[in-house]
């Protein structure tokens, strides 16, 4: 009997204690531990972490340098427009790109350049710089920001009694293509001079190189150029691609003074082509060359702040179409963070020429033209519940593969036109995807299942034509019902709805949200309806059969508690369920050994005292 030993432990040290046994009793006193245990149980986690957080942030100044570096992207990171990682412990690769150029940016990752539908080909060529103080022990942290195409990476190194940051930024600029920008602050706040050794990865293979020095001079200012050319067999193809690169000569070591800081601004610039393996590349050296610098030199040329504006300005452009889903706590589920995340490498993967700086007006007014073309996409049932589009992203490889699969996919469901169109088409087809949303026959359907309405959903600035976009969102009302909401963000002229089976009159559309109901027929049809033809809707009812037609069930209560709360018993974790049923099989050992004492007891019945009710 293990608990009547622990029993009698406890009352035999109670005794001890010399207190007055009316008032306290062994079994007050077991009843008050099993009370703190409980507390402990619950708290202690808590506790325990929130001080060894406190004792690092005031103990590590490595720590304290890494938060205070990190801390202003927080908000970013809270709504999913930015992704944390420390060390080298991260669920998604840190990876930039704009369609035309990429690189994972780890010190002595290659670059990647375009080869059918991805950055697919490596180039042995080390684009990241780093700087290092040698011998001295260092942390590390990093943040990807999704939303302004930025990937800024923190390296805390100890010096003296303090610490000395070295802050990266590194992108792949989107207006401008052809170059990726590199900015090193370093920071000393010590009062001890640093030196600070400068490394650049730079070609990896240099027999496959040839290389020249270039002089570039920009508002008076005289740079000396490392210039590379080179030419590679693409694998498996009879093709050969032609690259050049210009990259700034830098100082291999530089000091930095006690109180002061130090920035390096290092503008790369690429140019390539792909040809026939028949076809001479000894004369071309030349011009590739000029190209690669003359982008160089279109940047240079600019502003820093400016330039890195634009970039950011095109990304935000991109992104103003967008998608949002209410938080899942259901083991398994696809949140936020891996939508934006696979969204971003998949934009990396395209260029937008919509955005370029050197492009044609006619080229631009054609893009527009093929952005307006959506007829037919997106086809098939929504892409929220396909996993094979939400694999892990933690390897470049990872990301290679899932990119590919997503353009592929796009392409093959009807969503070609707006693939070809660039960065802006692809996020506007991804979303279209998300809800299964389709452009057929002039309107816009929305084909998902009723039954998977239990999140919230929220489908931001849909593209209908260059001048109208529709807002729509799918919200879980109290009831467990979900209900429809849809609002024109901006328009060029009247626009109409009407939910499944559109037997009720068209409601013209506000930049208020209008409600509809979601409703289930039978044979299965769309749960929307939006078109700027009033004629063409009212026609519609006449076309979409049904034999039946009701209002969408309410979803059951276990199914939104799930996502609401990651268990079926509601807001209740899981922790103190486990804590009930432990309590009733200690009541039930309680209680099996009253019995016992009282009917098997035999001879040691007499050692039994008789309890008051009070007792207990």
């Amino acid at each position: 009997m293990g608990l009547d030993m622990v029993l009698d432990t406890l009352q035999r040290s109670w005794t001890r204690l010399n207190l007055d046994p009316k008032r306290f009793s062994g079994r007050k006193f077991t009843i008050g531990v099993l009370i703190f245990l409980g507390f402990i149980l619950y708290l202690g986690p808590v506790i325990l972490n929130s001080a060894r957080q406190t004792h690092r942030n005031i103990f590590n100044p490595l720590d304290r340098c890494l938060r205070d570096r990190t801390d202003p992207f927080n908000p970013d990171i809270s709504t999913n427009d930015a992704i944390y990682s420390f060390e080298d412990h991260n669920d998604y690769v840190s990876f930039i790109g704009n369609g035309y150029l990429g690189f994972e940016t780890k010190y002595n990752s290659n670059l990647y350049v375009r080869i059918n539908r991805t950055l697919s080909f490596s180039v042995p060529y080390k684009p990241v710089l780093k700087a290092v103080l040698p011998e001295r022990s260092f942390e590390r942290a990093s943040v990807l920001h999704l939303k302004d195409g930025i990937a800024n990476t923190v390296e805390c190194f100890s010096h003296g009694r303090g610490s000395i940051d070295v802050v990266y930024q590194l992108y792949a600029h989107r207006t401008m293509p052809s170059v990726f920008i590199q900015t090193i602050q370093v920071t000393n706040p010590t009062t001890e001079e640093a030196s600070v050794n400068v490394e650049n990865g730079g070609e990896s293979d240099s027999k496959s190189w040839q290389l020249d020095e270039e002089v570039l001079t920009s508002d008076g200012e005289t740079m000396n150029y490392r210039t590379l050319f080179g030419v590679f067999d693409l694998n498996n193809q009879k093709k050969k691609l032609i690259i050049a690169i210009a990259s700034p000569k830098l100082p291999k070591k530089v000091s930095v003074k006690p109180h002061s800081s130090l920035t390096l601004h290092v503008v790369t610039g690429v140019f390539y082509g792909i040809f026939r393996s028949s076809s001479s590349s000894s004369n071309q050296k030349e011009e590739f060359v000029k190209q690669a610098l003359t982008a160089v030199a279109n940047v240079v040329s600019e502003d820093v702040a400016a330039i890195r504006s634009s970039h950011i300005s095109a990304w935000h452009q991109i992104w103003s179409t967008g998608f949002s889903v209410s938080y899942s706590k259901a083991e398994g589920a696809l949140n936020g963070q891996q939508i934006n995340a696979t969204m971003y490498y998949t934009l990396s993967q395209v260029r937008a020429p919509l955005h370029e700086a050197f492009i044609k007006e006619s080229q631009r007014t054609a893009l527009h033209t093929q952005l307006e073309y959506t007829e037919g996409c997106f086809s098939g049932h929504h892409t929220l519940q396909a996993p094979k589009l939400w694999t892990k992203l933690k390897t470049l490889d990872d990301v290679q593969y899932l990119t590919n699969l997503w353009l592929l996919t796009l392409e093959k469901r009807g969503c070609d036109k707006l693939v070809k169109s660039g960065a802006d088409g692809v996020v506007l087809a991804m979303v279209l995807s998300f809800g299964g949303l389709k452009f057929s026959d002039q309107h816009l359907e929305f084909n998902t299942h009723p039954s998977d309405f239990h999140r919230d959903h929220y489908f931001r600035r849909i593209s209908y034509g260059n001048s109208t976009h529709v807002n729509i969102t799918v919200s879980v009302l109290p009831d467990n019902r979900a209900a429809i909401y849809v609002a024109l963000d901006r328009s060029d002229g009247h626009y109409y709805a009407c939910d499944a089976g559109c037997l009720d009159p068209p409601v013209e559309l506000k930049n208020e949200p209008v409600q509809f109901p979601v409703k289930l027929t039978d044979p299965l049809t769309s749960v929307l309806y939006i078109t700027s033809d009033k004629v063409h809707m009212e026609e519609l009812k006449h076309a979409i059969h049904v034999r039946e037609i009701n209002e969408a069930p309410a979803h059951e209560q276990h199914v939104i508690a799930l996502h609401k709360h990651g268990n079926q018993w509601g807001w209740i974790p899981t922790l103190f369920w486990a804590t009930v049923f432990l309590f009733i099989i200690l009541f039930h050992l309680f209680l099996f050994r009253i019995i016992y004492q009282e009917y098997c007891g035999g001879q040691n019945q007499d050692r039994i005292r008789s309890r008051k009710f009070s007792d207990f």
